[in-house]
C-alpha cells in the first residue's frame, strides 16, 4: 500500500515531499516520511534518533516512524535538527519506546554534528578535501565516521558522560583537539593519520590514536588513559591523578 502526496507551500520550505509507505520490514505500523532539504551545514539529533547519514547527489530526509507526529525536524539556514516529538532538545527521550529511525543524503559532508541524549548517528561515504569537522557527543550517544576519505584540516571532537566517537577510513588530520570525559571515549583506526594530536581527557575517559605521527600534547587526569603509536612525539603532555599514557598500539 503507497500513498503519495506532493504539497507545496510558500516560505522557507517550499517543497514538501511527504510518502507512506507500509513495508514488513519496518517495526509494527511505522511509516516512512521522505523529505526534501535545503543544504545542510550543521546535524542536531537527539532523543534516542538513529540516524545515518551519507553523500551522495541529493539533499533528503527519509524518516521510518509510527507517525508524523512522533518526530520534530526542522531544516533553516544550514542546520538541520531532528528529535521526538514532545521531548524538547533537553529533555529524556525514555518514555518513548517506539524506534525513529532517520536517513539522511547530503551533497557535502556537514561541517559539525552534535549528537545528544542516546541518539545514535552512522556518517558514511563521504570524501573530504581539507574542510573541518567539528563534532559534540554526550549522554551516552554514539558517532561514527566509516568508509571517509580525503583530508582534513581540523578535527574537533567533545565526547562526555559515556558518549563515544569512532572514525575510521584513509584520512589525513592535519590537527585533532579531542576533549574527552567522564566515561566518553574516541577511537581512531590505525589508517586515520594524524599529525598533530591535542588532547584533553579526564575522568576515566579513553582516547585510540594509533595514527599519531607526529607532535602529541594536552593533559590526561583522573584516570583518563590515552593510546598512540610509536611513531607520536610526546611534547607538553602532562599527566595527573592516575592519567597515563601508552605508545604501543
Amino acid at each position: 500500500m503507497k500513498d503519495i502526496f506532493l504539497m507545496f507551500a510558500p516560505g522557507r520550505y517550499p517543497v514538501l515531499a511527504l510518502v507512506t509507505v507500509l513495508f514488513g520490514s519496518l517495526p509494527s505500523h511505522a511509516e516512512e516520511f521522505i523529505y526534501e532539504l535545503d543544504a545542510v551545514r550543521d546535524v542536531d539529533v537527539s532523543a534516542g534518533i538513529d540516524l545515518d547519514l551519507r553523500c551522495g547527489d541529493t539533499d533528503s530526509l527519509r524518516v521510518e516512524a509510527d507517525s508524523e507526529d512522533a518526530f520534530e525536524f526542522s531544516n533553516r539556514e544550514g542546520s538541520l535538527r531532528l528529535s521526538r516529538a514532545g521531548q524538547g532538545w533537553f529533555s529524556s527521550w525514555f518514555d518513548s519506546a517506539d524506534p525513529i529511525s532517520a536517513q539522511v543524503v547530503v551533497r557535502s559532508l556537514p561541517k559539525s554534528f552534535a549528537v545528544s541524549s542516546g541518539a545514535i548517528a552512522h556518517i558514511t561515504d563521504c570524501e573530504i578535501k581539507r574542510g573541518d569537522v567539528a563534532a559534540d557527543i554526550s549522554s551516552g550517544s554514539r558517532m561514527r565516521m566509516v568508509d571517509t576519505d580525503g583530508d582534513i584540516r581540523r578535527l574537533s571532537v567533545r565526547a562526555s558522560s559515556g558518549a563515544g566517537f569512532a572514525m575510521n577510513g584513509k584520512l589525513d588530520l592535519q590537527q585533532a583537539d579531542l576533549t574527552v570525559s567522564s566515561g566518553g571515549s574516541v577511537s581512531l583506526a590505525d589508517d586515520v593519520i594524524v599529525q598533530e594530536l591535542i588532547v584533553g581527557i579526564s575522568s576515566g575517559a579513553f582516547v585510540d590514536a594509533c595514527g599519531a605521527r607526529e607532535a602529541v600534547s594536552g593533559r590526561i587526569s583522573s584516570g583518563g588513559s590515552l593510546s598512540v603509536g610509536t611513531d607520536a612525539k610526546i611534547q607538553e603532555l602532562e599527566s595527573s591523578s592516575g592519567g597515563r599514557v601508552r605508545t604501543d598500539c
